[in-house]
């Protein structure tokens, strides 16, 4: 539960939320399943605070800071994150449906089974991100950073990953199924057993890369993959 001097602090906007951070970082800074759909909230200061099972929904967060701060669970579905710094948030099973996340920091963030789908994560920062599993269905992610990124069973079908940096990303088993990967770096990347049918891959960089039963554009599913798996 949200602490009410909290709720209440962050209801009167942005500046006396701050100032109150400034003077006693992480004092009561309880916001757990509080109800701030719709907020204007740029540029405020959210670092560590925990935010678990909120409600975010189309709030604006545009250069919010984050960092560290506790999401898993919390509702952020077409929210406004442009350059937001969510650097090592805890975000596991968020919702960012539709969220606009350009530019935004989010290096080291635990983002498991996060829904991402319909997402605009465009040149924003995932590196070392732990995205196991996640949803990001026609997402996004042109010119992102997604070097050592987690990305195990992710699904992203559709997905636009042209001019991503892979590099070194594990995507084991993840669906890729009509993404664009045009132009993408996957420089000794993890593809094992991962599905591409009708990806786009010209000019990526597959240096070193590891597709073992991997179902590449144009070929067959690979040995002991069910296609049907994917639908």
């Amino acid at each position: 539960m949200a602490s009410p001097a909290a709720l209440a602090r962050i209801r009167q906007g942005v500046a006396a939320w701050n100032a109150h951070h400034e003077a006693c970082p992480g004092d009561d800074e309880d916001l757990s399943g509080a109800d701030l759909e719709g907020l204007v909230l740029r540029g405020v200061q959210l670092s560590l605070a925990s935010l678990r099972g909120a409600n975010l929904a189309f709030a604006d967060l545009r250069e919010a800071r984050l960092f560290q701060a506790e999401l898993s669970g919390a509702d952020l579905s077409s929210t406004k994150l442009v350059r937001a710094v969510l650097k090592e948030a805890e975000m596991q099973g968020v919702c960012l449906l539709g969220a606009v996340m350009q530019e935004a920091l989010v290096q080291g963030a635990e983002m498991a089974g996060a829904l991402l789908a319909e997402a605009d994560l465009t040149e924003a920062d995932l590196s070392g991100a732990d995205l196991r599993g996640a949803n990001l269905r026609e997402a996004c992610l042109c010119g992102a950073d997604l070097r050592g990124a987690n990305l195990t069973g992710a699904r992203l079908p559709g997905a636009d990953l042209s001019g991503a940096d892979l590099s070194e990303a594990c995507l084991r088993g993840a669906y890729l199924g009509g993404a664009d990967l045009t132009g993408a770096v996957l420089v000794a990347a993890n593809l094992v057993a991962a599905a591409l049918p009708e990806a786009r891959l010209e000019g990526a960089d597959l240096t070193d890369a590891r597709t073992d039963g991997a179902w590449l554009p144009g070929t067959l599913a690979g040995d002991g993959m069910d296609p049907n798996a994917w639908l």
